[in-house]
């Protein structure tokens, strides 16, 4: 039987979370979830998908878990001018992990990421502990503009407008638009990787 009644969904998250609580570093497998709660397979998956949003619950390898019991942490890429990130639990808190470009796993500006700690805190030098991306949970940006830029091999690159946005995106159906001409890419996540769109050509800026 499952919960139908107002307010059932917040319920039944709680429900999850306290069973990942419960679960620790161990986590659980999607069926044991659904036996230990009452709800459908539909209502448990709208409930996950709501929390894995929130970065509340995490899926990984086919198990859930509750981050907060790992020793991960969810926050929000904040790219810097060199290509490497800070990472934020909100738009104004502090930064809690420094990320390296190698190791941000294709994550962009704005994007809720899972982080891993790499190494230990260093209290004297006032820095945030260096982290690890371990997945990327939602997209934070749909749009950007920029320049194209076509490589030997013939695939279009954009070079964001905003220098702080040092990301490598391909783009898909600028075959007719010059490089070197503004335009307004949709970005998409195609599985581990985002790529572009184009959707509106803007032209030359200093025309």
């Amino acid at each position: 039987m499952s919960i139908s009644f107002p307010g059932a969904e917040g319920i039944l998250r709680r429900q999850i979370l306290e069973r990942l609580d419960e679960a620790g570093r161990g986590g659980m497998e999607k069926s044991e979830l659904q036996r230990k709660v009452d709800a459908t397979p539909e209502e448990l998956d709208r409930a996950l998908a709501t929390l894995a949003r929130d970065g509340r619950a995490v899926e990984m390898e086919e198990r859930w878990y509750a981050p907060e019991k790992t020793g991960w942490s969810v926050g929000v890429v904040q790219r810097l001018e060199e290509g490497d990130a800070l990472v934020r639990p909100g738009p104004r808190e502090d930064p809690t992990f420094f990320v390296r470009k190698r190791n941000l796993k294709r994550a962009i500006d704005g994007d809720r990421v899972v982080v891993r700690r790499l190494g230990k805190d260093r209290p004297w030098d006032d820095k945030p502990p260096e982290g690890i991306v371990v997945q990327v949970l939602g997209q934070g940006l749909d749009t950007l503009v920029g320049t194209l830029e076509t490589d030997d091999r013939g695939i279009h690159w954009l070079t964001p407008f905003d220098p702080k946005l040092s990301l490598e995106l391909p783009v898909e159906g600028a075959e007719e638009v010059p490089d070197g001409i503004y335009v307004v890419v949709a970005v998409d996540r195609v599985g581990r990787a985002h790529q572009g769109r184009v959707i509106e050509v803007l032209g030359d800026i200093e025309e």
